[in-house]
């Protein structure tokens, strides 16, 4: 009989698995069209520009405190309050084109019977539901996040089956795609 042998990064259990093409062709899934850029990285892509325009704006921010007092006699908390205003203008403005409107797409909130709802606003601005797990599901469905184009919700989802799996909602279609199941365990957030 042979040993097993110990799990090796090609294994569908691990993070590199996932970044490897063929583990989505093996698993039968869509291969995600999202860049990864770090380990820690949640999607959003920053410039090198970007990052060292900021960086040196708090770093400038900070020795220009003590010339703010003396100009103004001001105490330096006022300086620094005055630096940490003018910083967040400046990454409003270098940020400015990640997402212009701050337009909120979606809430989510409970049910009368204890269950979770997803709503979005309508053309009035009032908020309609546009999906509902009951309360066999609330605690194992929820929806997480958008990607960075706006055109698909990711959520994790227990409805219809045993564990919650990962799931992909195509905000034009309202198509869900599972991306990722198992039926030994949940998929968490």
């Amino acid at each position: 009989m042979k040993p097993k042998s110990p799990r090796s990064a090609e294994d569908a259990g691990s993070p590199q698995a996932a970044r490897n093409p063929e583990f989505y062709v093996k698993q039968n899934l869509p291969i995600p069209t999202l860049r990864v850029v770090r380990e820690d990285d949640d999607g959003v892509v920053t410039s090198a520009f970007e990052r060292n325009l900021m960086f040196f704006l708090g770093l400038s921010i900070l020795v220009a405190v003590p010339v703010f007092k003396t100009l103004t006699h001001l105490p330096p908390f006022m300086g620094i309050l005055f630096g940490l205003g003018s910083l967040w203008l400046g990454g409003d403005l270098v940020h400015r084109h990640k997402d212009d409107d701050y337009k909120v797409r979606f809430a989510t909130g409970p049910t009368p019977d204890g269950g979770r709802q997803l709503l979005e606003p309508d053309e009035q601005g009032a908020w309609k539901t546009c999906s509902v797990a009951g309360p066999e599901d609330a605690r194992s469905t929820g929806w997480t996040h958008i990607d960075a184009a706006g055109a698909t919700l990711y959520a994790y989802d227990s409805r219809g089956r045993d564990t919650s799996a990962l799931v992909a909602i195509d905000l034009a279609t309202r198509e869900t795609t599972v991306l990722g199941a198992s039926p030994l365990a949940d998929v968490s957030s």
